[in-house]
């Protein structure tokens, strides 16, 4: 168990909590304790009904099920590896600058999402 500890501890800051909390809501979403119905991204649900942390918890929650688990494999992989690639090389030293990075595409997609109605 120490190893995995280990190399948790050794991806970059920001790629260690993207991963983590990718992993976290996914797993609470699939036993349960997070539904799935109250973290998509919908239109009517964000603007009519004022719940406002769905563009937020769509970045991070994913349904996992038996259909979808190497999916989620393949994500995860790239997310680590190209997020980490990016953390270590080009933003090696502007930290501030992969977050705005990192939010402007989030927010390019959750407004993409919501207008083209893709939960």
């Amino acid at each position: 168990m120490s190893e995995i500890s280990n190399w948790f501890q050794n991806i970059p800051f920001i790629t260690r909590h993207w991963f983590g909390i990718t992993i976290g809501a996914t797993l609470l979403g699939k036993i349960g304790i997070i539904p799935l119905k109250h973290v998509y991204l919908d239109y009517d649900l964000v603007f009519r009904s004022l719940q406002i942390w769905r563009p937020a918890t769509s970045l991070f929650a994913y349904p996992l099920s038996p259909n979808t688990g190497f999916h989620f494999l393949m994500n995860l992989f790239f997310l680590y590896t190209y997020s980490m690639k990016l953390e270590t090389g080009i933003f090696s030293t502007r930290p501030a600058d992969y977050i705005f990075m990192l939010t402007f595409n989030w927010l390019a997609c959750v407004l993409f999402g919501l207008f083209m109605s893709m939960p």
